[in-house]
């Protein structure tokens, strides 16, 4: 699949779409700065301590920022660091197709913003919430790492993840979430991911790239990246180096020159099967229905057939 064929899914409204940090580019914050990368902020944390040149890893310079300030300080700070004034044409024509959903692993309403612009709502959702509850919505967006708008420092520790991305793969992975996200990639067309990097890796062993979907992923990164960046990208899929501005060009001309996809399926020997958006687990009472009466509950299968740890049901 090449990418304008995965940009038709998107205008159809089959594709999934994940947001790095390389999306942020040219928008600004609430502080009037560009949107910092995990190593600017913790040199603006330091900074801000009287400690400028000095730059740790982010979780240290949060720690040393919070003794120095206290929590209330660092929640008021990085909701200024966070928190969308300005934004750029090309962040605001993803809008402008419907997305299955939308993870990110970026802390700002950037999206948020956009979307609601042009009158579409898009729900924020973190991962302390329950999965459950959002299995069903399209119009929501996972931020993986927490999300900074009403943040207060009591959510510091909860909701926002200053910590390294090796803790967000522990975290999904021991999650509801984690079955709905590769649920999500398994019935999507196409998954595009706009603005990541080499470093964003962790979210890409999350969802385990193999046969089945390595032919979905498209990788949108900066055209100077370097061949480290695309070797890397290359093993979970299709890279393309041409950037977020050049992507949005392309994506505003699929949706005026697009013709839809035609819906209407026509089965004479065969049933569709629709892919069911739940993250629910079997129960006792399913498993003896199942076996006394029967009664099978499809979403459960679904389940079973993507997840090698549900045995309630095998393949044959």
């Amino acid at each position: 699949m090449n990418l304008n064929e995965a940009l038709g899914h998107a205008v159809d409204g089959n594709a999934l779409l994940f947001v790095g940090a390389g999306f942020t580019y040219g928008a600004t914050a609430a502080n009037k700065l560009p949107f910092p990368t995990r190593q600017q902020l913790s040199e603006r944390l330091m900074e801000a301590c009287g400690r400028a040149g000095s730059a740790p890893d982010l979780p240290a310079a949060a720690r040393f920022f919070q003794r120095e300030k206290g929590v209330d300080q660092l929640a008021t700070f990085i909701r200024g660091a966070f928190s969308v004034y300005t934004y750029t044409s090309t962040q605001a024509a993803v809008p402008s197709v419907k997305w299955r959903r939308i993870y990110t692993t970026n802390y700002d309403d950037l999206l948020e913003t956009v979307f609601k612009k042009i009158g579409k709502p898009l729900i924020p959702v973190t991962l302390s919430k329950n999965a459950a509850e959002f299995a069903s919505q399209d119009n929501v967006c996972i931020h993986l790492n927490g999300f900074v708008r009403g943040l207060t420092a009591s959510q510091l520790e909860t909701e926002l993840k200053l910590t390294t991305l090796s803790y967000l793969t522990e975290t999904v992975s021991n999650s509801p979430w984690s079955f709905l996200l590769r649920s999500d990639v398994r019935s999507a067309r196409t998954v595009i991911f706009l603005g990541y990097s080499m470093y964003d890796l962790d979210v890409q062993r999350l969802i385990h790239s193999d046969e089945a979907t390595r032919g979905k992923y498209h990788f949108v990164i900066a055209p100077s990246a370097d061949d480290v960046e695309v070797a890397n990208l290359e093993e979970f899929g299709r890279v393309h180096a041409i950037g977020c501005d050049e992507f949005a060009k392309l994506l505003n001309e699929k949706v005026r020159s697009h013709i839809p996809a035609d819906e209407e399926e026509l089965f004479l020997c065969f049933e569709k099967i629709e892919v069911p958006a739940t993250v629910a687990s079997p129960r006792d009472e399913d498993l003896f229905d199942l076996l006394l009466k029967g009664d099978l509950r499809p979403e459960l299968v679904w389940r079973a057939m993507t997840n090698p740890a549900i045995s309630s049901y095998y393949k044959r």
